[in-house]
């Protein structure tokens, strides 16, 4: 519990996790988690959606679920003075979702369609494949978290409803709630919602993690879009998960490079060089794995060019050159979004979602902040080249063939793998 009494609002979340070694979704259905999210808004206990829905609007009342790689997440966000009849509504879509017929193919068939929209946006088609093709298809981090078109096609109802009995299980639930409200008052109100809530059968194994192949020479793959008038590059990198105690000075590191306007990559790329509106970098530290992307979209002529850019930028971090004035600046940003995250009670329980689902207390969060001044720019360059391991990585480029090709070679690397646009090699 974090007790906010400034304002007459409280924020609750339940997480759902497969297990510390597993992946929500089973075997050949990707995106099956992610579908049981989608319909666990569509109505429960007695009320259909609509009725669901409006329920909620009386109270002033939010209500989302989302997947992740590991389990659900369920939120509700309501006004004090309604967080008991706010609370039931979770209740019911927790442990009574409706999980209609009806309810289901409209589901099924908007998700098949986002699905086809996105082949339409080439920096989503990018981010697919080269966590695809990093991670392969047998690792957790390697798959859709939404699934694709074919695994979604295969997916039945009972499916789902067998994943909603083995994953929505009071086993493997985590329980956050935030504002105002006293321990006791928590207490009453949860033991009024959940306290029926029984479960006398143990939660249903789920699949277990592949390891992660292991490269050692960048590897470029290459999404054909012909006549593209911008490439996309991607480079996706392996990392760290959260719970690694180096995840401070990596964070650094990655918004020394591009996590911010004034970063290099952006500074070059954009600001000096025109190739681009804006260049990034940034890690993604989850729970069962991490990897560090680079990305851009540049105008399809100066592809060449801006690779050759992105390899310099890589070389130049990875010898260890990062300033003491490089050094402050990143501090100041990664200060300043830790202060946006105690801003909100929204905010504040995303991160200790965050945190609990990586195994961390959220006394991790108070501690990095501590730490933070103590990162100095001879620690980040100490880790720099293993902070970047560009020959364990891959280059995704999205565009037209006949002019990446030739500008890849250009820039000096390897001839890259045409795939589609879930990473399967075209033959």
């Amino acid at each position: 519990l974090f007790a906010r009494h400034d304002l007459p609002l409280v924020e609750v979340a339940l997480l759902f996790e497969a297990g510390a070694d597993r992946v929500a979704d089973p075997p050949s259905q990707e995106g099956a988690t992610e579908l049981l999210a989608s319909l666990l808004s569509e109505g429960a206990g007695e009320r259909d959606a609509p009725a669901f829905a409006a329920a909620l609007q009386s109270l002033g009342a939010e209500f989302e679920a989302s997947a992740t790689r590991g389990g659900i997440g369920v939120t509700l966000s309501t006004l004090r003075r309604s967080c008991a009849p706010a609370l039931a509504l979770l209740a019911d879509a927790v442990l009574r979702p409706r999980l209609a017929e009806e309810d289901w193919l409209r589901v099924k068939s908007l998700h098949l369609e986002e699905l086809k929209q996105q082949e339409d946006i080439p920096e989503a088609v990018a981010a697919r494949v080269a966590r695809r093709v990093l991670f392969g298809a047998e690792h957790a981090c390697g798959r859709p978290l939404d699934g694709t078109a074919a695994s979604v096609a295969a997916i039945e109802l009972a499916d789902v409803a067998a994943l909603r009995r083995a994953l929505l299980h009071p086993a493997r639930a985590r329980l956050i709630v935030a504002g105002d409200l006293t321990a006791a008052d928590a207490r009453a109100l949860l033991d009024e919602a959940f306290g029926s809530w029984t479960a006398p059968d143990e939660p249903a194994g789920s699949p277990a993690l592949h390891d992660m192949p292991q490269g050692d020479a960048l590897r470029v793959y290459l999404v054909d879009r012909p006549r593209a008038v911008q490439t996309v590059i991607h480079f996706a990198l392996p990392g760290i998960a959260r719970g690694d105690a180096r995840r401070l000075p990596y964070e650094l590191i990655g918004t020394v490079l591009g996590g911010t306007f004034t970063s290099r990559l952006n500074s070059n790329l954009r600001e000096d060089k025109g190739f681009t509106y804006g260049a990034a970098s940034a890690y993604a530290m989850e729970k069962r794995c991490g990897l560090f992307g680079a990305f851009s979209s540049v105008h399809a002529e100066a592809t060449g060019a801006a690779l050759t850019e992105f390899l310099g930028e890589f070389a130049r971090l990875r010898t260890g050159d990062v300033t003491a004035e490089e050094t402050e600046k990143a501090r100041g940003a990664w200060r300043a979004e830790a202060v946006d995250t105690c801003a909100s009670l929204s905010a504040l329980v995303e991160e200790a979602a965050a945190l609990f689902q990586a195994d961390l207390p959220f006394s991790t969060f108070a501690a990095d902040l501590a730490a933070l001044p103590g990162v100095t720019a001879e620690q980040m360059n100490a880790l720099a080249r293993g902070a970047i391991p560009l020959e364990q990585g891959v280059l995704v480029l999205v565009g037209d063939a006949a002019l990446v090709r030739e500008q890849a070679a250009a820039a000096g690397l390897p001839e890259p793998i045409l795939v589609d646009a879930d990473g399967e090699i075209v033959r």
